[in-house]
């Protein structure tokens, strides 16, 4: 009889380092020491080079008996090819510099640039979005309601490993729905730049993507650098032209998105070198959400893309 810690052929299942936080973002949160600051819910903070952070074990990995192991890790693998070269473009975008006088659409800059980038941001996001602690909490939660209805008074799962295979294999079509759906071109994007402070990465992230069927209107919000984030919108209607936007924004706009952050991750969020204030919904230690995915400073800068002719 097979092992069941071991392969078909007999060889010893390696566990692996699975990242929500793939290196090759997380590099982009080094300080000048080549470390990254880890904040916990309870303000307790550690050091560590980022490859030690963001990690699940055996994350994307679908553990049966053998020959039926299995691991989505792969899925991922194009996303993480592209992610500096579309993290360097980005960086490389010269907003509006900001001034009082302007107005939201003077602020907010059209960019150019292929759609193949175009399609290479919206799989970047997707990957991040999905691959996330929140993202899988949602899984779960909804599994639970799902096996509730099966098993009236019953467990939900077996074990803790049957409830992992089923997150994994939701990640799995969850990821190629979101893609689809980044990837539309009826999706636009925002770059929210802000030279001034510095945004924070965090467990979960403001979007509605979630679910084989989304919202008709569709928002996410991503920080990938300490100074770039990314807002994406999909309109029932909008006007023709470009599908890439760029925003220089304040501290006081920064404090915002980072107050949204805190509000979808749980235990921790990471930060370069401005420790970041710290919002009461992060000290609830849990996976909350904005009602209806929708933050009225977003919101505004979506209508002022939604509407602009170039």
């Amino acid at each position: 009889m097979s092992d069941p810690d071991t392969t078909d052929w007999g060889q010893p299942l390696t566990p692996e380092r699975h990242h929500y936080w793939p290196e090759c973002v997380s590099n982009f949160w080094k300080d000048t020491d080549g470390r990254v600051i880890r904040l916990a819910w309870d303000e307790t903070e550690l050091w560590s080079p980022p490859k030690n952070f963001g990690v699940i074990k055996d994350g994307h990995r679908m553990k049966e008996a053998p020959p039926w192991d299995t691991s989505i890790e792969s899925m991922f693998g194009n996303a993480d090819s592209n992610f500096p070269a579309v993290i360097s473009w980005l960086q490389s975008l010269v907003p509006v510099p900001q001034s009082p006088d302007l107005s939201m659409g003077k602020r907010i800059k059209s960019e150019s640039c292929s759609e193949e980038t175009i399609d290479s941001l919206g799989e970047c996001l997707a990957s991040i979005v999905v691959r996330s602690p929140a993202f899988r909490s949602k899984i779960l939660l909804e599994l639970i309601e799902l096996r509730k209805m099966v098993r009236p008074g019953g467990m939900p799962f077996r074990d803790k490993q049957e409830s992992h295979n089923l997150i994994v294999g939701n990640l799995s079509t969850h990821y190629t729905g979101a893609i689809q759906l980044l990837q539309r071109k009826s999706t636009k994007f925002l770059v929210l730049i802000c030279p001034d402070s510095e945004f924070v990465f965090s467990e979960g992230f403001l979007n509605d993507i979630y679910g084989i069927a989304p919202a008709t209107c569709t928002r996410c919000l991503v920080p990938l650098t300490p100074h770039v984030a990314v807002a994406a919108y999909r309109f029932q209607s909008s006007s023709s032209g470009r599908r890439v936007y760029s925003i220089d924004i304040c501290p006081a706009e920064t404090d915002l998105i980072n107050e949204v952050s805190q509000i979808y991750t749980k235990d921790y969020i990471y930060f370069r070198m401005k420790k970041p204030r710290v919002f009461p919904a992060f000290t609830q230690r849990s996976f909350l959400e904005v009602p209806d995915s929708r933050v009225p400073m977003i919101e505004e800068f979506g209508e002022v893309v939604r509407l602009k002719v170039d």
